[in-house]
């Protein structure tokens, strides 16, 4: 979401931003501005200081600028949150079962239906990659964005085809469980990643992206999604500093 020309508001300054590099795994974006920034951790405060077992249950603070910190309670350990609300969209379905990979629905208006995709066309292969089972169509698109061109061939009535289709983004579906209904709602990306921990920070979307402390201020990582109700996710130090000191 950051564009090839950010600016940074700082003091009632805007001061333009060069980006270092972007990590879209981790949804990192590393910005250099040409001024020393007062009050801010330093390089060296980011080296790895994992979470370990016995921090589960302690207090972390997540500082912020429009209001007193929010605390939190750590949560988990480090894990992997797989693809799944983040996943590209294709709009295309195909059933579970054994024989020709037949496509039983295509979405209205969705990125297959656009480029020509039709219900009764077999799959043949997505990217190259040949698709003879019915859970590697899925397990397949799943490596892929919203954003990503895909080229996936398809034969109708005995006759090969190919297309390059660019992957939409997931129909959000209005969720009606008062679980589903808190201020802010969830982040538009929060899966897809190889190693985050859990804390119950009540922060909403726009308030990610800031440090995550523990009670004696040493640095645990970056708040980077709102999951539900009751979860925020953060990226532990280990992965801020491995993209921060990338060569």
């Amino acid at each position: 979401m950051v564009g090839s020309e950010p600016v940074i508001h700082l003091d009632n300054k805007t001061i333009n931003a060069a980006v270092v590099r972007r990590d879209r795994e981790n949804d990192l974006v590393l910005l250099q501005v040409k001024m020393e920034i007062k009050d801010a951790l330093a390089i060296t405060d980011l080296k790895p200081d994992s979470l370990s077992f016995e921090q589960l249950g302690k207090f972390l603070v997540s500082p912020r600028l429009d209001t007193a910190n929010t605390i939190s309670v750590a949560g988990s350990l480090p894990f992997s949150l797989p693809k799944i609300s983040s996943t590209g969209f294709l709009g295309a379905s195909i059933a579970l079962k054994s024989g020709p990979l037949l496509l039983t629905f295509v979405r209205k208006n969705s990125p297959a239906a656009v480029s020509g995709l039709e219900a009764g066309d077999e799959v043949i292969s997505i990217n190259g990659m040949m698709i003879d089972k019915a859970e590697r169509y899925g397990a397949e698109l799943q490596k892929y964005w919203p954003g990503d061109t895909i080229s996936i061939s398809l034969k109708r009535a005995g006759n090969v085809y190919s297309r390059q289709i660019v992957l939409g983004e997931k129909p959000l579906i209005a969720g009606s469980h008062p679980a589903e209904m808190f201020a802010g709602g969830k982040s538009k990306r929060r899966d897809g990643f190889a190693r985050v921990f859990a804390h119950d920070a009540v922060l909403t979307p726009a308030h990610c992206g800031g440090p995550v402390l523990d009670a004696a201020g040493r640095f645990q990582g970056i708040n980077i999604a709102r999951y539900s109700r009751t979860s925020t996710l953060a990226l532990p130090a280990e992965v801020v500093w491995e993209f921060v000191s990338r060569k």
